[in-house]
């Protein structure tokens, strides 16, 4: 299958077309800045998603369709970009389960971080039991009840 970027992606150049000159450069600017961004953040995380699946960097790379050097670049720069990412472990209570992530400082789950651990009411014992201290209070979050958490040193 050939990609048309056209298919998928697309710039309203009537709306750029309209501004005055220095306005368009500064705006496109800000698109090339962002649509770069974008773009490397999915391929990091499907760069770190293949690693999960696949077991070893030589199979996702070969599964991606990348050199391993590549490959390695990409995963590399994912890792730092998390690294450099302010994150929070957050607890949610869904009834019977409660579902431990991280989520960025957007607010957005971190792939690959979820832990879902069964509990029969007693949410606080439950998290203290898995090794993790609450901070705050649980607050209502969008369909759940929520906490900050951290995991407590061995």
């Amino acid at each position: 299958m050939e990609l048309n970027p056209a298919d998928y992606y697309r710039i309203d150049w009537g709306a750029l077309n309209d501004l005055p000159p220095g306005e368009k450069m500064g705006a496109l600017a800000k698109i090339f800045e962002q649509v770069r961004a974008d773009i490397g953040a999915e391929r990091g995380r499907m760069a770190h998603q293949a690693h999960a699946d696949h077991g070893t960097k030589k199979a996702a790379a070969e599964h991606l369709g990348l050199s391993p050097a590549r490959f390695g670049q990409i995963y590399d720069e994912r890792k730092k970009a998390m690294a450099d990412t302010k994150v929070t472990r957050v607890a949610y209570d869904f009834g019977t389960e409660l579902h431990i992530m991280d989520v960025d400082e957007r607010g957005v789950y971190v792939d690959g971080t979820a832990e879902v651990l069964p509990h029969a009411g007693d949410r606080d014992s439950t998290l203290q039991d898995a090794g993790y201290q609450t901070h705050g209070e649980w607050v209502m979050q969008g369909e759940a009840e929520g906490i900050t958490v951290e995991r407590q040193e061995a």
